[in-house]
């Protein structure tokens, strides 16, 4: 290292973890993905009466708006319900392939689907996961889970005037 040259720090916009949810009419945020703690999180939400497509619309006008401005996402969620649009699901995966393809962070998508969900919705997202590891640019990793059900919500911690039972 000669006298002139200073150390490279990382900026402090690289420290910044940011979180994408994208969130259809009727699915279950019931799910808890403590793992990784996230600086920032952006929400999208299909409105009561909004359309498919413009929440296809609304989701890549953002992961473009975050790719421009050097703010990319380091991790993205989809939680669906039964009434979801399968080929709006396709059309965001692909977006959030493509997000991960220009640099990012991004390296998995979690898909979000009801503790109940039905045969059909099932095989939907078998196809999705299908489609966006075969099907992008560059693969990315998918991970499906279910939403906790009602019982699994119940804290378990917590002052209690007698042992509370065990399951």
């Amino acid at each position: 290292m000669t006298a002139h040259a200073r150390p490279s720090r990382p900026s402090p916009e690289a420290a910044i973890r940011r979180r994408l949810m994208v969130v259809e009419q009727g699915a279950s945020l019931s799910f808890r993905d403590d793992q990784q703690l996230f600086d920032e999180t952006t929400a999208i939400t299909q409105l009561a009466g909004e359309g498919a497509d413009d929440l296809v619309h609304r989701t890549l006008t953002r992961l473009a708006l975050a790719e421009h401005s050097g703010q990319p996402f380091d991790a993205a969620m989809l939680f669906v319900g039964e009434r979801g649009s399968s080929s709006a699901r396709s059309s965001i995966g692909l977006g959030l392939a493509a997000h991960a393809a220009s640099g990012g962070g991004l390296r998995e998508l979690v898909i979000v689907a009801p503790p109940d969900a039905s045969q059909d919705l099932r095989d939907g997202l078998l196809q999705l996961t299908d489609e966006l590891l075969f099907g992008a640019e560059r693969p990315l990793q998918i991970r499906v889970c279910f939403a906790e059900s009602a019982s699994q919500r119940e804290q378990r911690s917590g002052t209690f005037w007698c042992a509370p039972e065990s399951e």
